[in-house]
């Protein structure tokens, strides 16, 4: 559908007469636009010439653009002008030609408006907020109307407003952009040249955005985000939350990069933006790195000497996330250890001497496994009953030697003393006590003492030594 449109017409003397105003043609024809138009002659001796004719469409926004030197209509347009005829002829119809066609003459005589100047105030810096005055002005008889308009990518766009001198109270950043004012009196219509609005305003933050989304391992790539509409553009600061209220800058730009990540990385961050009109900081954004277990420590409580009965705690720590789940081992002869128990401790309640060894906790989480070094529990005890051998065991002749061994389990190990019985000094000291040349006097009760720092424990044995033979009887105290 081609549509056709009058531009000037107003007195009786002054118009274009077209003889359809709609007209639909075929793909690929050829179509004729008639015309005609009028104008009054010149007052004057002078004659009235026509300087200027032709058409143009609305496709070209506020632009009177002559459809010959238009690139979309190379070759296919014709002007059939003879005297007062304005026919136009376009060929090779295409689906972009329906429009609205105008045409326009100007004559040595006629006063179209003046190109209107434009200006604005404030003439410094726009703020977003403040106010905003434009002003369009030009120079037309009979007096020109005005309109205003803001460019976009959308041809054909409704006036602004139709006030000459257009008032925003609190101009917003939506404002920013290109705008000019057509004048137009019945003779014709000019258009301006186009002034920018430039609205400063303060950063506005978007949320930080962290890549990847999901779960942080350590040693990944991460990228943190930072996004702000400002005017001027905004510099960017990123920082981690700390105990410490003067905080340096972490990094400079609007991303924060870890291209290892590692668990003392996780926390708290935020990103500040500023430009010459103010500062924003965003919300905090937290970084979790998950991580596999640290090597395990392990600790004993009370930290002191373990001694055979009191209660006993080992506890198994390890810096991981998630949180590791411990079990406890205890090394043996066999290698197909089975577990003393799960959980970060292992409590004795009254350990015994048989629970000295080498134990060992595992830390474990879903990214991994780690083993503890050994740890050694010492248990003390006081020595337990002491045996007493004596060598020879059989019939002794009177004048041989005789061996009393003495022994004893403890920890520490224990130191031994022979006494013989009512007597107060001590016979010898050390497991071993030897009577050489026996005779019937060293007849008699020995006792072996066997002590530590913990406690002692004795044994007694009886010596008779008789002409001829040597006879022993042994008995506890």
């Amino acid at each position: 559908m081609l549509a056709v449109k009058q531009v000037a017409r107003g007195q009786t003397d002054w118009g274009v007469t077209y003889s359809s105003h709609q007209i639909c043609a075929s793909k690929g024809s050829t179509v004729d636009i008639p015309c005609t138009y009028t104008y009054p002659p010149r007052i004057d001796e002078l004659d009235t010439k026509v300087e200027e004719t032709l058409w143009f469409t609305n496709l070209n926004g506020n632009q009177s653009v002559d459809l010959r030197s238009d690139p979309d209509y190379s070759g296919r347009v014709e002007y059939l002008f003879e005297q007062n005829d304005c026919t136009l002829r376009i060929k090779d119809l295409r689906e972009t030609d329906s429009a609205e066609y105008k045409f326009r003459f100007t004559t040595n005589q006629q006063d179209p408006p003046k190109p209107p100047s434009v200006s604005v105030s404030p003439t410094s810096e726009i703020v977003e907020g403040m106010t905003m005055l434009l002003t369009c002005r030009s120079d037309a008889n009979p007096a020109a109307t005005y309109t205003w308009h803001k460019k976009n990518r959308y041809p054909g766009h409704q006036p602004l407003t139709t006030i000459t001198q257009p008032y925003f109270k609190s101009i917003k950043a939506s404002d920013s952009g290109e705008y000019y004012c057509l004048v137009e009196n019945k003779l014709g219509r000019r258009s301006s040249e186009s002034i920018f609005i430039d609205v400063l305003y303060a950063p506005k933050l978007s949320p930080v955005t962290v890549n990847p989304s999901g779960e942080i391992v350590e040693d990944s790539s991460v990228t943190l985000t930072c996004s702000s509409d400002a005017n001027p553009a905004a510099i960017y600061a990123w920082y981690k939350k700390t105990e410490y209220p003067d905080l340096q800058p972490l990094e400079i730009g609007s991303q924060l990069i870890f291209e290892s990540i590692q668990s003392t990385d996780s926390g708290h961050y935020y990103c500040e933006t500023e430009n010459k009109l103010g500062r924003r900081r965003s919300e905090y954004v937290s970084v979790n790195v998950t991580y596999p277990p640290k090597p395990p420590s392990v600790s004993l409580s009370p930290s002191g000497e373990i001694v055979e009965g009191s209660s006993l705690n080992l506890t198994c720590s390890s810096d991981a996330n998630p949180a590791a789940n411990f079990t406890w081992y205890k090394k043996t002869e066999y290698p197909d250890l089975q577990p003393l128990e799960k959980g970060s401790q292992l409590l004795f309640e009254s350990i015994q001497s048989s629970e000295s060894g080498d134990y060992y906790c595992e830390a474990e989480n879903k990214l991994g496994r780690r083993i503890s070094e050994d740890l050694f529990v010492d248990v003390k005890y006081p020595p337990k009953p002491p045996s007493v051998s004596v060598s020879p065991s059989g019939v002794i002749v009177e004048g041989s030697s005789v061996t009393l061994t003495c022994s004893s389990d403890a920890n520490p190990a224990a130191n031994y003393t022979w006494f013989k019985k009512d007597e107060d000094s001590p016979k010898a000291s050390g497991e071993i006590f030897t009577l050489d040349y026996t005779r019937p006097e060293h007849s008699g009760d020995y006792i072996c003492v066997a002590q530590n720092v913990l406690g002692h424990r004795s044994f007694a044995v009886h010596v008779t030594v008789v002409e001829g033979k040597f006879n022993t009887l042994f008995h506890e105290l």
